[in-house]
């Protein structure tokens, strides 16, 4: 992998580079915009039958787009750097470009296999985040003085970390999927502990990490608006995506190779 492209300006150029480039970030566009919109009409219509329907479609748009994120992935890290049951899918082409969508049919395997990595490692924050703000909205104003105050803030402060531990350690996981294949391994982050202590990883986190916050922040416009600034936000949600992923990969593939 050349210099010029192993690097974050290189990572944020990288959605444009090759034959597939727009093509890509035209599939990861209209994916955003599936999956945000069918889920608006999903809501809006429940508890009708249709409601279904609409939430079919958004997991599908869902589970593709992370497909695609696993090419990109996988394009990223290369098959060659931990043992295991071979690669989450083979991207042929230059691994410095967007790799081409490939059929529907591998885009959907591929993405299936990110969604049981996603699950637990997203999951699980947010469920403790969940009831940690339910059990700070039931104390009364009077419990939060003196001990209880205390203990309080320690308990939220300890979810948060632990919230945060899950989401660090999510993309290794899913580049330990991309360069093995093996569901067990990218489930068992003892198995890529190298991975999560080294410099480049925490590095290539930060970064891919600040422009994934940027991007749903901007992301949530779609779930408000259907004209231009939604369109610009799926633009810049799928853009984000494939950024991420590539930070994420590179700081995995340097941590591996080190």
């Amino acid at each position: 992998m050349s210099e010029d492209t192993d690097t974050f300006v290189g990572a944020l150029r990288y959605p444009t580079r090759g034959a597939a480039s727009r093509d890509g970030i035209a599939v990861l566009t209209v994916l955003a915009l599936a999956v945000a919109l069918a889920g608006r009409y999903a809501v809006a219509v429940y508890p009708s039958v249709a409601a279904l329907g609409f939430l079919a479609l958004a997991v599908a748009a869902g589970v593709a787009w992370l497909g695609y994120v696993g090419r990109v992935l996988a394009g990223t890290v290369g098959a060659d750097l931990a043992s295991g049951d071979g690669a989450l899918v083979r991207v042929p082409g230059n691994a410095n470009e967007l790799p081409a969508f490939g059929s529907v049919r591998g885009l959907l395997a591929a993405g299936s296999r990110v969604a049981l990595v996603t699950v637990p490692y997203l999951g699980a924050p947010f469920a403790l985040l969940y009831v940690t703000v339910l059990g700070l909205g039931g104390v009364a104003p009077e419990g939060v003085q003196g001990p209880g105050g205390f203990a309080l803030l320690a308990g939220g402060t300890v979810s948060f970390l632990l919230a945060l531990a899950f989401v660090y350690v999510y993309p290794a996981a899913l580049c330990e999927l991309a360069a093995t294949g093996s569901l067990r391994r990218a489930l068992a982050p003892w198995t890529f502990r190298d991975v999560l202590a080294h410099a480049a990883y925490l590095y290539a986190w930060t970064a891919a990490f600040s422009i994934a916050v940027l991007a749903l922040a901007a992301y949530a416009r779609v779930l408000t608006s259907t004209g231009v600034f939604g369109l610009l936000a799926a633009l810049g949600a799928g853009y984000a995506s494939a950024v991420a992923a590539r930070l994420s990969g590179m700081g995995y593939r340097r941590a591996r190779r080190r």
